[in-house]
């Protein structure tokens, strides 16, 4: 059902503008995968050095205002109407270098996360695809500060996300090359594509209201990740 629109996000200037000041390389790490009757909806980060680095030099609160959005985008996407499953978010590390591995980075990720009010109840899992051996062992530690519920929705792979498409009854047949499947019609959509897309699927898309600024109160809404960025940045050291 169309929800609230807000005019301070869901004009086109305002979404022009927020492409506008992230930049093309700030939000080049974020991927997006439509609902179809074959698979849910997914977020999907693709980050490497390069990609990290302009993640977390995207100006505030214009990364807030970007990552809110994309995360409204993922949970209003009618994965299950579509496929009978709820949305997916999938980090592949496999072209990460280790130097990007440390707590000041992570520490900086968490910052540009700060005030997305971003937890894990409206997505099926949280899919780490190629962890290196060292994000294995930060979480190893990291899981037993999250909630048991959440922790559930956390794999962890050594290899391509499509084992985890696989195990809910997705034939890599059906996802894109760049999450491990075959598929030769599949396309992930970018950063601009997704924010202008919103500005037009309002009739179906829900509209939520974001905090732009932590507020009073939100850590509890986001209690699940912000523990867990908080326990992996302690877990590593620069």
């Amino acid at each position: 059902a169309q929800g609230f629109v807000n005019p301070a996000y869901d004009s086109p200037a305002s979404r022009e503008r927020i492409i506008s000041e992230c930049g093309e390389q700030g939000l080049a790490l974020w991927n997006f995968m439509e609902a179809t009757e074959h698979h849910p909806a997914a977020c999907v980060l693709l980050p490497n050095n390069k990609t990290m680095k302009a993640f977390n030099a995207v100006p505030k609160p214009w990364s807030w205002k970007a990552v809110n959005l994309f995360y409204e985008y993922a949970i209003c996407e009618p994965s299950y109407r579509l496929a009978d499953q709820a949305s997916i978010f999938i980090i592949d590390t496999g072209k990460l270098g280790m130097t990007m591995w440390t707590a000041s980075v992570i520490k900086a990720v968490a910052s540009q996360l700060a005030a997305a009010q971003f937890h894990p109840e409206p997505f099926s899992a949280f899919v780490i695809a190629h962890s290196p051996a060292l994000f294995n062992f930060a979480w190893s530690i990291g899981k037993y500060f999250i909630t048991e519920t959440a922790r559930e929705k956390f794999v962890v792979l050594s290899g391509s996300a499509a084992a985890h498409f696989e195990k809910i009854g997705v034939a890599r047949e059906h996802i894109p090359p760049e999450i491990g499947g075959t598929s030769k019609s599949e396309v992930l959509l970018k950063p601009p594509d997704v924010l202008r897309r919103m500005m037009h699927k309002r009739g179906t898309c829900c509209s939520v209201v974001w905090s732009v600024s932590p507020a009073p109160g939100s850590a509890t809404r986001t209690a699940d990740v912000s523990l867990l960025v908080v326990s992996l940045s302690v877990s590593l050291v620069d």
